[in-house]
């Protein structure tokens, strides 16, 4: 909901409307460089292997990868971590992380964050990595038994993506990031969804 209502704020002010589709995370970047679609709102990080792929607007939230287990757990961190499984959304460089991990036992990948955390939530597997807000308001919204343990285990963040072919494009919807951010739009959206403005 979050991206989406981004979306529909950088498109107002560029004078267009938005039509938002959705599609597997592992896939996005392919669909973006094959034209299936415009551009990539959808909380990506900018790594140096997409930006080989992609270009980037600057960041339009900062984050932190966190370890997600179930209420119940005895796991405080990832130090805590003995032969465990851990789950991470398809796609996501949350896998490399997680592989690099002391005490992960197992990486099981799903095909997107909520998955994984359902499958914490119920006992299926011991821990997920995701992004700490996505996982608090997964959490909120499906009423899932989890809850965030340790600090964060890596910074991560997310910028816009749109294909290297299309600089126009490109420059018209980073115009469009740094109206939202300076004029209070984006302020109010995050604030909706997460009770703070989590750009800064």
């Amino acid at each position: 909901g979050f991206d989406i209502e981004i979306c529909e704020a950088i498109a107002d002010e560029m004078g267009l409307e938005a039509a938002p589709v959705t599609g597997a995370f592992n896939t996005l970047i392919a669909g973006l460089t094959s034209g299936r679609f415009d551009t990539i709102i959808g909380s990506m990080t900018a790594t140096d292997e997409r930006k080989e792929q992609v270009d980037f607007t600057k960041n339009y939230y900062e984050n932190g990868a966190v370890l997600f287990v179930a209420n119940d757990s005895t796991l405080t961190g990832p130090e805590d971590l003995n032969d465990a499984v851990v789950g991470v959304a398809l796609g996501t460089w949350f896998e490399d992380l997680a592989n690099g991990l002391d005490g992960v036992g197992e990486v099981r990948t799903y095909q997107a964050d909520i998955d994984a955390l359902n499958d914490v939530s119920n006992g299926r597997i011991d821990a997920a990595i995701t992004v700490r807000l996505g996982g608090f308001y997964a959490a909120n919204e499906s009423g899932l038994d989890i809850k965030a343990v340790g600090g964060d285990i890596a910074p991560d963040s997310a910028a816009i993506a749109v294909a290297k072919d299309n600089p126009e494009l490109f420059a018209e919807i980073s115009d469009a990031l740094d109206t939202i951010l300076s004029n209070g739009v984006y302020a109010e959206i995050s604030n909706r969804y997460f009770g703070q403005d989590i750009s800064k």
